[in-house]
């Protein structure tokens, strides 16, 4: 499915750079229009789920920060999967780094309410297909209160976080590299964990897969960035 939304040079805030198939989901909120913007490749060989190559998301040979305000060449369509509205086609162009936004730029923009709260861990394809493209969503930033993450026995990383609404999320997969890096190594000690009761953390759908039991596809939420709030 494509979708028509106008083609420029056009700025966002990252709130997003995870892990996926060996390179990474980039994704953010326009500052101008509020909307999220997922900027996506569709090489012959990211075609299958428009994650952005290394040669194509540097910036001077450094990877995109959370917080930072990019500026990248997109296209008005893109293939959204059949249920992410968000997807901006990646032009060709160098992406460029224009500064950094505050958490003041960007809480404005979060909220508390956990997207499809149905569907406590993994929401059915065919549920978010059948929306309304208004209504389709795959990003959103959370105003988190309690935030838990860990690695597990199979060296896995996984969160749990209770949102300002009282929304919760358990044992969620972790793709957000710099938090992962900073689990890894024992910034935050006491066995690998890390605990906040401040923090915001963008929750983003994965691409569908089948679970084994009935054979149909769900998208996973997942912790795709991680965002400390100092206290002071």
């Amino acid at each position: 499915m494509m979708a028509t939304r106008g083609f420029g040079i056009v700025q966002l805030i990252c709130l997003a750079n995870s892990r996926k198939h060996g390179e990474r989901c980039i994704a953010g909120i326009n500052p101008i229009t509020g909307d999220w913007i997922r900027p996506v490749c569709m090489q012959y060989r990211y075609k299958d789920d428009g994650r952005v190559p290394q040669h194509v998301r540097r910036i001077d040979g450094t990877e995109p920060n959370l917080l930072d305000i990019l500026e990248i060449p997109l296209d008005k369509e893109a293939l959204d999967f059949g249920f992410e509205r968000e997807n901006w086609l990646i032009m060709p162009g160098a992406w460029k780094r224009l500064g950094r936004a505050s958490l003041a730029d960007v809480v404005t923009y979060a909220n508390g309410e956990i997207m499809y709260p149905k569907y406590k861990r993994a929401v059915p394809l065919p549920y978010l297909e059948s929306l309304p493209r208004n209504q389709q969503k795959t990003l959103q930033l959370l105003k988190v209160v309690n935030f838990r993450a860990w690695i597990n026995a199979e060296e896995k990383y996984r969160a749990s976080l209770v949102t300002t609404n009282g929304h919760e999320l358990h044992d969620a997969p972790i793709t957000d590299p710099v938090f992962i890096k900073k689990l890894d190594i024992g910034d935050y000690r006491n066995n690998r964990r890390f605990t906040s009761d401040r923090c915001l953390v963008t929750l983003s759908l994965g691409m569908p897969f089948a679970k084994e039991k009935d054979g149909e596809k769900y998208c996973w939420k997942l912790i795709a960035g991680v965002i400390e709030i100092a206290v002071s």
